[in-house]
Protein backbone atom coordinates (compact mmCIF):
# COMPACT_ATOMS: atom_id res chain seq x y z
CA UNK A 1 0.00 0.00 0.00
CA UNK A 2 0.96 3.59 -0.28
CA UNK A 3 0.36 6.02 2.31
CA UNK A 4 0.14 10.22 1.71
CA UNK A 5 0.27 11.92 5.10
CA UNK A 6 -0.86 15.47 5.24
CA UNK A 7 -0.04 17.81 8.16
CA UNK A 8 -2.19 21.35 7.95
CA UNK A 9 0.03 23.67 9.40
CA UNK A 10 0.33 27.82 9.29
CA UNK A 11 4.55 27.58 8.97
CA UNK A 12 4.22 25.08 6.11
CA UNK A 13 7.74 23.63 4.51
CA UNK A 14 8.44 21.87 1.75
CA UNK A 15 9.15 17.79 1.59
CA UNK A 16 12.58 16.20 1.40
CA UNK A 17 13.98 12.97 1.57
CA UNK A 18 14.43 11.10 5.18
CA UNK A 19 16.37 8.05 5.71
CA UNK A 20 14.26 6.41 8.18
CA UNK A 21 15.24 2.48 9.28
CA UNK A 22 17.53 0.80 7.43
CA UNK A 23 18.46 1.55 3.91
CA UNK A 24 14.77 2.56 3.74
CA UNK A 25 13.89 6.11 1.96
CA UNK A 26 10.26 7.93 2.09
CA UNK A 27 9.50 11.38 1.62
CA UNK A 28 8.38 13.51 4.86
CA UNK A 29 7.91 17.51 5.46
CA UNK A 30 11.19 18.75 6.38
CA UNK A 31 10.57 18.72 10.63
CA UNK A 32 10.43 15.16 9.91
CA UNK A 33 14.14 15.34 10.19
CA UNK A 34 15.77 15.42 13.77
CA UNK A 35 17.89 17.83 16.33
CA UNK A 36 20.41 18.70 13.49
CA UNK A 37 17.67 20.00 11.05
CA UNK A 38 18.00 23.42 10.30
CA UNK A 39 14.32 23.97 10.07
CA UNK A 40 13.91 22.70 13.27
CA UNK A 41 16.88 25.16 14.76
CA UNK A 42 15.12 28.06 13.16
CA UNK A 43 11.44 27.39 13.92
CA UNK A 44 10.83 24.34 16.42
CA UNK A 45 14.57 24.56 19.11
CA UNK A 46 12.25 22.84 21.66
CA UNK A 47 11.96 19.69 19.02
CA UNK A 48 8.75 18.16 17.53
CA UNK A 49 5.04 19.41 18.56
CA UNK A 50 2.31 16.49 18.48
CA UNK A 51 1.09 16.67 14.91
CA UNK A 52 5.35 16.50 13.62
CA UNK A 53 5.40 13.54 16.06
CA UNK A 54 1.95 11.79 15.04
CA UNK A 55 3.67 12.17 11.24
CA UNK A 56 7.22 11.08 11.97
CA UNK A 57 5.85 7.55 13.51
CA UNK A 58 3.06 6.86 11.36
CA UNK A 59 6.04 7.26 8.45
CA UNK A 60 8.23 4.61 10.59
CA UNK A 61 5.63 2.30 11.27
CA UNK A 62 4.01 2.19 7.76
CA UNK A 63 7.60 1.92 6.06
CA UNK A 64 8.34 -0.93 9.00
CA UNK A 65 5.24 -3.09 8.13
CA UNK A 66 6.85 -2.87 4.42
CA UNK A 67 4.84 0.01 2.90
CA UNK A 68 5.33 3.27 1.04
CA UNK A 69 4.44 6.84 2.13
CA UNK A 70 5.13 10.52 1.65
CA UNK A 71 4.17 13.74 3.36
CA UNK A 72 3.46 17.02 2.39
CA UNK A 73 2.81 20.14 4.83
CA UNK A 74 -0.22 22.94 3.74
CA UNK A 75 -0.91 26.05 4.56
CA UNK A 76 -4.00 28.04 4.84
CA UNK A 77 -4.35 30.44 1.55
CA UNK A 78 -6.28 32.67 4.31
CA UNK A 79 -7.87 32.89 7.94
CA UNK A 80 -10.07 35.79 9.38
CA UNK A 81 -9.85 36.85 12.43
CA UNK A 82 -10.80 34.07 14.58
CA UNK A 83 -7.90 31.74 12.52
CA UNK A 84 -10.39 30.04 10.49
CA UNK A 85 -9.74 28.62 7.34
CA UNK A 86 -11.47 27.18 4.37
CA UNK A 87 -9.77 23.64 2.93
CA UNK A 88 -11.12 22.04 -0.04
CA UNK A 89 -10.47 17.75 0.04
CA UNK A 90 -12.64 15.14 -2.02
CA UNK A 91 -15.09 17.88 -3.99
CA UNK A 92 -16.05 18.89 -0.25
CA UNK A 93 -15.42 22.43 1.32
CA UNK A 94 -14.75 22.45 4.92
CA UNK A 95 -13.61 25.30 7.61
CA UNK A 96 -11.70 24.63 10.45
CA UNK A 97 -9.46 26.48 13.16
CA UNK A 98 -6.13 26.60 11.65
CA UNK A 99 -3.42 26.35 14.10
CA UNK A 100 -1.44 22.76 13.32
CA UNK A 101 -3.64 20.13 15.44
CA UNK A 102 -4.95 18.27 11.91
CA UNK A 103 -3.26 15.71 10.30
CA UNK A 104 -4.94 12.89 7.34
CA UNK A 105 -3.53 9.77 6.49
CA UNK A 106 -4.71 8.91 3.00
CA UNK A 107 -4.06 5.61 1.28
CA UNK A 108 -3.75 5.99 -2.28
CA UNK A 109 -4.34 3.54 -4.41
CA UNK A 110 -7.92 3.08 -2.70
CA UNK A 111 -8.07 6.85 -1.55
CA UNK A 112 -9.36 6.45 1.51
CA UNK A 113 -8.66 8.33 4.10
CA UNK A 114 -8.81 9.09 7.92
CA UNK A 115 -8.94 12.40 9.84
CA UNK A 116 -6.81 12.79 13.05
CA UNK A 117 -8.40 16.33 14.86
CA UNK A 118 -6.74 17.66 17.73
CA UNK A 119 -8.12 21.22 17.59
CA UNK A 120 -10.20 22.77 19.51
CA UNK A 121 -13.98 23.69 17.44
CA UNK A 122 -14.60 24.22 14.93
CA UNK A 123 -13.33 20.37 13.43
CA UNK A 124 -11.95 19.89 10.55
CA UNK A 125 -14.33 16.35 9.92
CA UNK A 126 -17.41 18.24 9.81
CA UNK A 127 -18.37 17.75 6.72
CA UNK A 128 -15.31 15.90 5.47
CA UNK A 129 -16.78 13.18 7.44
CA UNK A 130 -19.62 12.66 4.75
CA UNK A 131 -16.74 12.11 2.17
CA UNK A 132 -17.49 8.24 0.94
CA UNK A 133 -13.31 7.71 1.38
CA UNK A 134 -13.78 8.91 4.47
CA UNK A 135 -13.02 6.17 6.45
CA UNK A 136 -12.93 7.87 10.50
CA UNK A 137 -12.26 11.00 12.17
CA UNK A 138 -10.13 10.95 15.48
CA UNK A 139 -11.01 13.83 17.54
CA UNK A 140 -9.38 14.76 21.03
CA UNK A 141 -12.13 16.96 21.88
CA UNK A 142 -14.55 14.41 21.32
CA UNK A 143 -17.89 14.67 22.75
CA UNK A 144 -21.21 12.76 21.44
CA UNK A 145 -23.95 15.41 21.88
CA UNK A 146 -21.68 18.27 19.99
CA UNK A 147 -20.90 15.40 16.86
CA UNK A 148 -24.34 13.98 16.48
CA UNK A 149 -25.38 17.83 15.98
CA UNK A 150 -22.53 19.18 14.04
CA UNK A 151 -20.97 16.40 11.52
CA UNK A 152 -22.11 15.14 8.10
CA UNK A 153 -21.06 11.58 9.38
CA UNK A 154 -21.24 10.62 13.29
CA UNK A 155 -21.02 7.10 13.54
CA UNK A 156 -17.20 8.01 11.85
CA UNK A 157 -16.04 9.87 14.97
CA UNK A 158 -14.01 8.16 17.64
CA UNK A 159 -12.01 9.84 20.12
CA UNK A 160 -8.66 10.73 20.04
CA UNK A 161 -5.62 10.99 22.59
CA UNK A 162 -4.34 14.24 23.78
CA UNK A 163 -0.11 13.94 24.62
CA UNK A 164 2.65 16.53 25.71
CA UNK A 165 2.74 19.22 23.10
CA UNK A 166 6.30 19.27 22.54
CA UNK A 167 6.97 15.32 23.52
CA UNK A 168 10.86 15.33 22.67
CA UNK A 169 11.19 18.26 24.75
CA UNK A 170 9.08 16.69 27.74
CA UNK A 171 10.96 13.89 27.59
CA UNK A 172 14.69 15.92 28.20
CA UNK A 173 13.20 17.58 30.55
CA UNK A 174 12.13 14.54 32.91
CA UNK A 175 15.83 12.73 32.28
CA UNK A 176 17.52 15.93 33.10
CA UNK A 177 15.20 16.92 36.29
CA UNK A 178 13.41 14.30 36.90
CA UNK A 179 14.95 11.22 38.26
CA UNK A 180 11.96 10.54 40.92
CA UNK A 181 8.69 11.18 40.81
CA UNK A 182 8.04 14.70 41.86
CA UNK A 183 5.84 13.96 44.84
CA UNK A 184 8.98 12.20 45.88
CA UNK A 185 11.05 15.82 46.39
CA UNK A 186 7.93 18.48 46.10
CA UNK A 187 8.21 20.34 49.31
CA UNK A 188 5.49 23.23 48.66
CA UNK A 189 1.95 21.73 49.80
CA UNK A 190 0.32 24.45 48.53
CA UNK A 191 -2.44 23.72 45.32
CA UNK A 192 -0.58 25.68 41.92
CA UNK A 193 -2.40 26.36 38.57
CA UNK A 194 -0.72 28.49 36.12
CA UNK A 195 -2.60 28.70 33.08
CA UNK A 196 -4.62 31.27 31.26
CA UNK A 197 -7.97 32.63 33.05
CA UNK A 198 -9.33 35.54 31.01
CA UNK A 199 -9.64 37.98 33.68
CA UNK A 200 -7.89 40.43 31.32
CA UNK A 201 -9.36 39.26 27.89
CA UNK A 202 -12.71 40.46 26.80
CA UNK A 203 -13.56 37.43 24.21
CA UNK A 204 -11.05 34.64 23.23
CA UNK A 205 -10.42 32.97 27.12
CA UNK A 206 -14.19 34.21 28.24
CA UNK A 207 -17.13 32.61 27.90
CA UNK A 208 -21.20 34.38 27.90
CA UNK A 209 -23.16 33.20 30.97
CA UNK A 210 -27.17 33.11 30.61
CA UNK A 211 -27.55 37.03 31.41
CA UNK A 212 -25.42 37.86 28.59
CA UNK A 213 -22.35 38.76 30.48
CA UNK A 214 -19.10 37.64 29.93
CA UNK A 215 -17.37 35.78 32.29
CA UNK A 216 -13.33 34.49 32.56
CA UNK A 217 -13.07 31.30 30.87
CA UNK A 218 -11.68 29.45 34.02
CA UNK A 219 -13.64 32.09 36.77
CA UNK A 220 -12.73 28.93 39.40
CA UNK A 221 -9.38 29.98 39.60
CA UNK A 222 -10.20 33.12 40.45
CA UNK A 223 -12.46 32.43 43.25
CA UNK A 224 -9.76 29.69 45.01
CA UNK A 225 -7.28 32.55 45.00
CA UNK A 226 -9.82 35.15 46.79
CA UNK A 227 -11.09 31.86 49.16
CA UNK A 228 -7.92 30.48 50.05
CA UNK A 229 -4.54 32.75 49.24
CA UNK A 230 -2.33 31.21 51.57
CA UNK A 231 -3.57 27.35 50.15
CA UNK A 232 -3.14 27.93 46.52
CA UNK A 233 -0.59 29.42 44.25
CA UNK A 234 -2.33 30.53 41.31
CA UNK A 235 -0.51 32.26 38.12
CA UNK A 236 -2.66 34.01 35.15
CA UNK A 237 -1.59 35.29 31.73
CA UNK A 238 0.21 37.81 33.49
CA UNK A 239 2.79 35.84 34.89
CA UNK A 240 2.86 33.45 31.91
CA UNK A 241 6.40 31.47 32.05
CA UNK A 242 8.56 29.58 29.18
CA UNK A 243 7.02 25.76 29.55
CA UNK A 244 10.18 24.33 31.39
CA UNK A 245 10.25 26.98 33.73
CA UNK A 246 6.72 26.37 34.21
CA UNK A 247 7.42 22.25 34.69
CA UNK A 248 10.28 23.67 37.49
CA UNK A 249 7.83 25.35 39.24
CA UNK A 250 5.23 22.55 39.18
CA UNK A 251 7.42 19.95 40.11
CA UNK A 252 7.96 21.69 43.75
CA UNK A 253 4.29 21.05 44.60
CA UNK A 254 2.87 17.90 45.51
CA UNK A 255 -0.25 18.97 43.81
CA UNK A 256 -1.25 20.16 40.93
CA UNK A 257 -4.71 21.62 40.29
CA UNK A 258 -5.88 21.76 35.93
CA UNK A 259 -9.21 23.03 34.64
CA UNK A 260 -11.32 22.97 31.19
CA UNK A 261 -9.48 24.28 28.55
CA UNK A 262 -10.80 23.14 24.90
CA UNK A 263 -11.54 21.29 27.32
CA UNK A 264 -8.43 18.95 27.22
CA UNK A 265 -5.33 21.32 27.41
CA UNK A 266 -1.95 19.90 26.93
CA UNK A 267 -1.13 21.61 30.26
CA UNK A 268 -2.61 18.30 32.65
CA UNK A 269 -1.24 15.47 29.79
CA UNK A 270 2.52 17.77 30.26
CA UNK A 271 1.76 17.38 34.08
CA UNK A 272 1.29 13.61 33.92
CA UNK A 273 4.04 12.77 31.60
CA UNK A 274 6.61 13.99 34.34
CA UNK A 275 4.73 12.38 37.03
CA UNK A 276 3.03 15.20 38.84
CA UNK A 277 0.15 14.59 41.19
CA UNK A 278 -2.98 16.39 39.89
CA UNK A 279 -6.87 17.41 41.13
CA UNK A 280 -9.54 18.41 38.64
CA UNK A 281 -12.99 18.43 37.79
CA UNK A 282 -14.40 15.06 36.19
CA UNK A 283 -14.42 15.14 32.54
CA UNK A 284 -17.80 13.18 31.87
CA UNK A 285 -18.79 14.33 28.28
CA UNK A 286 -14.83 14.02 26.66
CA UNK A 287 -13.88 10.72 26.44
CA UNK A 288 -10.56 9.75 25.11
CA UNK A 289 -8.86 6.35 23.30
CA UNK A 290 -7.33 5.84 26.14
CA UNK A 291 -9.34 6.71 29.29
CA UNK A 292 -8.26 9.03 31.99
CA UNK A 293 -9.66 7.51 34.92
CA UNK A 294 -11.07 9.58 37.79
CA UNK A 295 -9.26 9.08 41.32
CA UNK A 296 -6.86 6.30 39.67
CA UNK A 297 -4.86 8.76 37.32
CA UNK A 298 -6.04 12.51 39.27
CA UNK A 299 -7.74 13.10 41.82
CA UNK A 300 -11.07 14.41 40.97
CA UNK A 301 -13.79 16.43 41.86
CA UNK A 302 -17.32 16.35 41.36
CA UNK A 303 -19.08 19.26 41.38
CA UNK A 304 -22.60 19.37 42.17
CA UNK A 305 -23.90 21.76 39.81
CA UNK A 306 -22.86 20.00 36.81
CA UNK A 307 -20.22 21.24 34.21
CA UNK A 308 -20.45 22.70 30.78
CA UNK A 309 -19.88 21.29 27.57
CA UNK A 310 -16.66 22.36 27.79
CA UNK A 311 -15.77 20.94 30.57
CA UNK A 312 -16.22 24.69 32.67
CA UNK A 313 -18.50 24.10 36.08
CA UNK A 314 -21.61 25.46 35.93
CA UNK A 315 -21.05 27.13 39.26
CA UNK A 316 -17.34 28.55 39.63
CA UNK A 317 -18.32 29.84 43.37
CA UNK A 318 -19.25 26.77 44.24
CA UNK A 319 -16.98 24.64 42.62
CA UNK A 320 -13.74 26.45 43.87
CA UNK A 321 -15.21 25.53 47.15
CA UNK A 322 -15.31 21.55 46.26
CA UNK A 323 -12.06 21.68 44.52
CA UNK A 324 -10.78 23.06 48.10
CA UNK A 325 -12.44 20.50 49.80
CA UNK A 326 -11.33 17.87 47.85
CA UNK A 327 -7.48 19.36 48.08
CA UNK A 328 -7.58 19.35 51.69
CA UNK A 329 -8.74 15.86 51.95
CA UNK A 330 -5.61 14.55 50.03
CA UNK A 331 -3.26 17.24 50.45
CA UNK A 332 -1.16 15.33 53.17
CA UNK A 333 -1.72 11.86 51.49
CA UNK A 334 2.00 11.21 50.11
CA UNK A 335 0.68 7.68 49.60
CA UNK A 336 -2.21 8.50 47.24
CA UNK A 337 -0.27 11.50 45.47
CA UNK A 338 2.64 8.88 44.33
CA UNK A 339 -0.13 6.07 43.35
CA UNK A 340 -1.77 8.48 41.35
CA UNK A 341 1.33 9.85 39.95
CA UNK A 342 2.64 6.90 39.21
CA UNK A 343 -0.59 5.63 37.21
CA UNK A 344 -0.50 8.66 35.26
CA UNK A 345 3.08 8.72 34.01
CA UNK A 346 2.76 5.14 33.30
CA UNK A 347 -0.54 5.65 30.96
CA UNK A 348 1.37 9.00 29.46
CA UNK A 349 4.74 6.89 28.21
CA UNK A 350 3.02 3.69 27.41
CA UNK A 351 -0.48 3.99 25.87
CA UNK A 352 -0.87 7.88 25.32
CA UNK A 353 2.20 7.88 22.67
CA UNK A 354 2.18 9.26 19.30
CA UNK A 355 3.64 5.70 19.01
CA UNK A 356 0.76 3.53 19.76
CA UNK A 357 -2.08 6.22 18.82
CA UNK A 358 -0.80 5.52 15.21
CA UNK A 359 -0.50 2.11 14.95
CA UNK A 360 -3.68 1.41 17.06
CA UNK A 361 -5.04 3.99 13.50
CA UNK A 362 -3.43 2.21 11.14
CA UNK A 363 -4.66 -0.96 12.40
CA UNK A 364 -8.13 -0.15 12.71
CA UNK A 365 -8.67 1.59 9.25
CA UNK A 366 -5.98 -0.66 6.92
CA UNK A 367 -5.38 -3.24 9.07
CA UNK A 368 -1.43 -2.76 9.14
CA UNK A 369 0.32 -4.86 12.23
CA UNK A 370 3.11 -6.18 12.86
CA UNK A 371 3.38 -10.32 13.85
Amino acid sequence: MRFLLTSYDHTACDSINQDIGEGKFCVLPSYGSFIESDWKKTHHSWGCRYNQSLMIEAAKWIIDCGHEVAGESIAPKSRDENLVSIFESDEITTIGVYNDDVVSIRELDSNKFCIIDMQDYPSFGRKWSGSNNCIAVYMTMYEKGWVQKNTAAPEKYKPFLYFSMHPDDTEGFTQQYLPSLPVDTATDLRLFFAGTIGDTDNYLYSVEDKNGVRRPWREVALYLKKLAPDEVVIWGRGEKLSRDEWWKAAIKHRWNLFLAGGPWCNREHELWTLGCATLGIEYPHHPLMEPIIPNVHYAAVTVTDGTDHMGRPNNPETAAKQILQRYREVRDDHIFAKQLATNARERMTTVATPSHAVKRILDECWGIRRY
